[in-house]
């Protein structure tokens, strides 16, 4: 786990980012991350963007108003 997070420093991955993924994968899982909610639209795609601070989170909140989840990589 100390070689990944720091291989994952080293490609410019934030902090809070390794943080938010050590928690999500230590959850339990329960078997409904794939059922949609009633009502809920199905996805149009994925993109996948360049991490830039303050603009990639109101793209994501663009792309999420289409129902097109978005994806983080640093640039």
């Amino acid at each position: 786990m100390q070689h990944v997070r720091q291989a994952l420093w080293q490609c410019h991955y934030l902090k809070w980012a390794l943080r938010k993924g050590r928690q999500q994968n230590s959850k339990p899982k329960s078997g409904t991350e794939s059922k949609r909610v009633p009502g809920q639209a199905k996805s149009m795609g994925n993109v996948v963007l360049p991490y830039v601070q303050g603009t990639s989170e109101q793209l994501k909140r663009s792309f999420i108003k289409h129902n097109i989840s978005v994806s983080f990589k640093p640039h």
